[in-house]
């Protein structure tokens, strides 16, 4: 171990190679290098061997030098007679020491008695010829062993690493963090390749139950894992699973087609890598809702807590837009960069007028005032506001029994962009409040639009639903503590000039409207 050699390191030699071949196997040296330098630093186990052939190889195979059978002639007196050499012989010139008093434990075998020994031959000079010729094979024995043992010949011969089972491999990347790898690796060039590829290492090289091409198998499983933000890959022997996840869609479908059949080579398993979007900024979202805002603002208040929209969050956009075409170019602006998000959209689908008007309205709060319908031909209430062409939409504005005072206005804007002024017009000049509960007290109902029989009998306007607009129109309610107009708008306008006679009165005294409330009317084909 430290470099300082003799023939000594010849004689373990041939001590192991004489176990080795007692056990019909080589010694075990560990499972790992710090076990086989370690254990190369004890005696050798030779539990079970009997004597004398224990004592020898105890001698031969002692981890002092100091304390070994010195030279093959040793070894040679030890065999011929293993009481005289019961004392550690160092190689040096001085004499022997005298042998102790304690023997070294001989078992008697039961052998079968061998032939009577023929007389020795006498002695030539030639003699020591074949003597050599084995003394020659026993060293070169010894030195084949003693180099693989000490690894001598490690890097002529293929390396013998220590077997792990299962033979396991963890590498994995986190988010937010660098990929690191923990486990077994089958050589020197696959370990290097690995190591190379993440920050943090810890890799022994060892053999095992796994396929030829495990290591290069490993390389090509990891080479397409680099764009996503999470990966792992678990080995045990020639079995895998890889999991992972990005955030970019295109990634996902590159990856997926890469594992398409599977893992690469020998390993056999599964290859599950997800698709989970970022997080969405609230300020993407706010982006395009603010371009499609055609009738109003558009909100979406489910965003998420993390300043945007999670994998799981919906986007529920609300309010108003002013044509079917807006919602849809909306929805399909949203989808796309939503991921698998929800997108809902809780929209009320106006028309251009209406939203001209609601781009004008007076910011007011909400009153008590309602509004209820009734089918006239057929004197049927209709909770829905929803009429067929064909039907009279009779119309009542439900005062509450608190509104005892100011005036009311009541407007309807039809889907084909006319204002028609219910409250007050030419045939009901007067839209105070005590005028139109006429002494009554507690809710009172004031019809604004009238059934068709009643229009032709004491006047006032009534409608008929034809095919020639359909959709959505509004009914507006303003409470206002004065008339709103100076003088009397006409029974009918457009939009437009609506729109410009509200926005003057709201600029020539903001506190005059107290409340503003509002019904759809909805006409369809039946």
């Amino acid at each position: 171990m430290s470099g300082d050699t003799d023939a000594r390191a010849d004689i373990y030699s041939l001590g192991a190679l004489l176990l080795a071949n007692f056990r019909g196997a080589p010694p075990n040296l560990g499972a790992n290098p710090m076990e086989v330098v370690e254990n190369k630093q004890k005696p050798l186990d030779t539990s079970g061997v009997p004597q004398p052939l224990k004592g020898l190889i105890d001698r031969m195979c002692d981890p002092d030098k100091d304390k070994r059978l010195g030279d093959a002639g040793l070894v040679l007196a030890y065999i011929d007679d293993p009481k005289s050499q019961t004392k550690p012989t160092a190689v040096t010139d001085a004499a022997p020491a005298e042998a102790p008093n304690d023997e070294a434990t001989v078992i008697a075998l039961s052998v079968k008695p061998s032939a009577p020994k023929a007389p020795a031959p006498q002695k030539s000079s030639s003699g020591r010829g074949p003597l050599l010729a084995i003394g020659l094979s026993v060293a070169l024995a010894a030195v084949g062993v003693g180099g693989y043992v000490s690894g001598l010949f490690d890097s002529f011969l293929p390396a013998a690493y220590p077997v792990a089972d299962p033979f396991t491999l963890i590498v994995e990347k986190l988010p937010q963090g660098q990929a690191q790898a923990v486990g077994f690796m089958p050589s020197e060039s696959s370990r290097d390749a690995l190591a190379a590829l993440v920050i943090d290492a810890d890799l022994t090289l060892a053999s095992g139950e796994i396929a030829s091409s495990w290591g290069e198998d490993i390389l090509a499983s990891l080479q397409p894992l680099e764009p996503l933000s999470e990966w792992r890959l678990v080995v045990s022997n020639n079995k895998a699973k890889l999991t992972g996840t990005t955030e970019d869609a295109e990634i996902f479908a590159q990856i997926n087609a890469v594992f398409g059949s599977g893992l690469p080579g020998a390993l056999d398993g599964n290859v599950d890598i997800s698709f989970v979007p970022a997080i969405l900024r609230t300020a993407d979202v706010r982006e395009i809702l603010q371009a499609k805002s055609d009738c109003g603002p558009l909100t979406a208040p489910q965003a998420g807590s993390v300043g945007g929209y999670g994998p799981e969050d919906a986007i529920t956009v609300t309010g108003r837009v002013a044509e079917t075409a807006t919602r849809i170019g909306l929805f399909d602006e949203l989808r796309a960069i939503a991921g698998d998000r929800k997108v809902v959209l809780d929209l009320d689908v106006l028309n251009p007028s209406l939203c001209l008007i609601e781009q004008h309205l007076p910011r007011a709060p909400s009153g008590a005032t309602t509004v209820a319908f009734t089918v006239g031909d057929r004197n049927e209430p209709n909770p829905s506001g929803r009429f067929f062409v064909g039907e009279n939409p009779v119309i009542d504005v439900v005062v509450p029994a608190d509104m005892t005072a100011g005036f009311l206005t009541v407007s309807i804007l039809d889907v084909s962009g006319n204002v028609f002024h219910l409250l007050p017009n030419i045939s009901r000049p007067d839209n105070s409040v005590a005028t139109l509960r006429d002494g009554s007290s507690g809710e009172v109902r004031v019809r604004v639009a009238f059934d068709l029989d009643a229009a032709s009998e004491d006047g006032g306007i009534a409608f008929r639903v034809d095919d020639s607009s359909l959709g959505k129109s509004k009914i507006l309610v303003l409470h206002s503590s004065a008339p709103l107009f100076e003088g009397m708008r006409p029974t009918s306008e457009s939009a437009v000039g609506f729109a410009e006679a509200l926005q003057t009165s709201f600029e020539v005294d903001a506190g005059r409207i107290l409340s503003l409330d509002s019904r759809i009317l909805t006409t369809a084909q039946p």
